[in-house]
């Protein structure tokens, strides 16, 4: 069924709406999403790679919701873009199977591609609306610029964007994250997070932004002190492209896809990778994984640390500005309640997770204790 505006977002442009919603890429560098939306692109690239083994959200997202991801697609059409491409990897197609059928892949309504092998598509000689890219299980092809070169044909000189060429990249729940703002003006206040490797337990949580790490490893079985007395690398991302962070102040962020904990023995830090061979303890297998739906971590977070980005790298080069705290300590706020206010030029509002008071504001965090 069409996609329905939530009454306060008819009539108002895409990037302000995304904006309001605090919405970022939900897998990676976490840049503003909102800036990749300033204007339609002839083609929108679904990033369904999912390249960390042992991460299945997007899977999930692409099984549970494939209706409403479709109708998303559908509205992206009628906003301006020409065509949307799913890009995703051959052995996952089962879980896209459902959206294929919805589609209409064997009645001619979209298309799938093979992109394995020396296939390689230019994606004008395609005009169907909606189109399936699947290619290899190859891990670098969860970068955009990857995943636009072996779908599509198009290279993106580096310091550019896609926009730059045609093209919106965006993973799967970064748009399910647009969809929620689009139809009900949800901000972004929850964030999918596995949390597995050297851990006695795979978790698959929804958890509120900016929830401690220390938090979601202890409900995967693993306390700070045995990550001490262990050496554990704790990381925040893939095995492949990654944050070393401190699991005693770490929190979940916007764009935290997953918290690893890893050998160091296996960890190379110099080239943020996890070393190949048999002996790489933590690194997660297929099949130790398991593909349920996520829930909620049996005893919420009492306290929540709400950073003013979500990649401080971004803003240290002066790419992205931080959020501007809009709250004073000992304030009540509920859930969704702006806490800051976005800066000047590409920067995001942040949204209170937890009902609760404010108990601490820096230039780096707004923290919030629930009631």
């Amino acid at each position: 069924m069409p996609l329905e505006l939530h009454p306060q977002n008819v009539g108002r442009p895409l990037h302000e709406i995304l904006k309001d919603a605090g919405i970022t890429g939900a897998g990676g560098a976490g840049f503003p999403t909102w800036v990749k939306y300033e204007a339609p692109q002839p083609t929108l690239l679904v990033n369904a790679q999912e390249s960390e083994p042992g991460y299945f959200i997007d899977k999930w997202l692409h099984v549970e919701k494939a209706a409403e991801l479709l109708d998303l697609l559908a509205w992206m059409r009628g906003w301006g873009v020409t065509r949307c491409v799913v890009g995703a990897k051959l052995k996952d197609r089962p879980s896209f199977e459902a959206m294929e059928k919805l589609a209409g892949v064997d009645s001619g309504g979209a298309r799938m591609l093979d992109c394995t092998g020396r296939n390689r598509h230019v994606l004008a000689d395609h005009p169907e609306p909606v189109l399936f890219a699947y290619t290899d299980d190859k891990y670098p092809f969860g970068m955009e610029t990857a995943l636009l070169l072996i779908v599509a044909q198009q290279k993106v000189p580096q310091g550019q964007r896609p926009n730059q060429h045609g093209y919106i990249v965006s993973n799967t729940e970064t748009l399910w994250n647009v969809y929620k703002a689009l139809t009900s003006s949800t901000p972004v206040t929850e964030k999918y997070v596995h949390v597995y490797g050297a851990t006695p337990r795979h978790t698959f949580r929804e958890v509120p932004v900016g929830t401690p790490a220390s938090v979601v490893l202890a409900d995967a079985g693993l306390s700070l002190e045995e990550i001490a007395a262990r050496g554990l690398v704790i990381v925040d991302g893939g095995p492949g492209w990654y944050d070393v962070v401190d699991p005693a102040t770490a929190v979940v962020r916007r764009r935290t896809n997953a918290l690893l904990a890893l050998d160091p023995t296996v960890v190379d830090l110099t080239k943020k990778d996890v070393l190949p061979g048999p002996n790489r303890v933590g690194y997660p297998l297929p099949e130790t994984v398991f593909s349920t739906a996520p829930s909620s971590l049996p005893m919420p977070p009492s306290v929540v640390r709400l950073p003013l980005v979500d990649n401080p790298k971004f803003a240290a080069v002066g790419v992205v500005a931080p959020a501007l705290p809009s709250v004073a300590v000992g304030q009540h706020v509920e859930v969704g309640a702006v806490v800051a206010t976005a800066g000047e030029g590409i920067s995001l509002p942040v949204h209170a997770s937890i009902k609760g008071t404010i108990s601490a504001v820096d230039e780096t965090f707004v923290e919030i204790t629930a009631a």
